[in-house]
């Protein structure tokens, strides 16, 4: 039986040991879209950034500037 995931599966979601950062955020996205009820775009970054570890953040932070 399939369940559609919610909130609380994308927070759970995390970044593979090999896989980029594209792939990830695709995959994450993937999963998300699938949420019901569907969640606004704050809260989609929000919980997408959250899924990070410090490591991970501090880059993408320090990339987007």
């Amino acid at each position: 039986m399939d369940v559609d995931p919610d909130m609380s599966s994308l927070q759970a979601m995390e970044k593979e040991n090999k896989e980029f950062i594209r792939e990830y955020t695709q995959r994450w996205r993937v999963t998300a879209a699938q949420v019901n009820p569907f969640l606004l775009e704050k809260e989609m970054v929000n919980l997408f950034v959250n899924t990070f570890k410090a490591l991970y953040f501090e880059y993408l932070v320090g990339s987007s500037a």
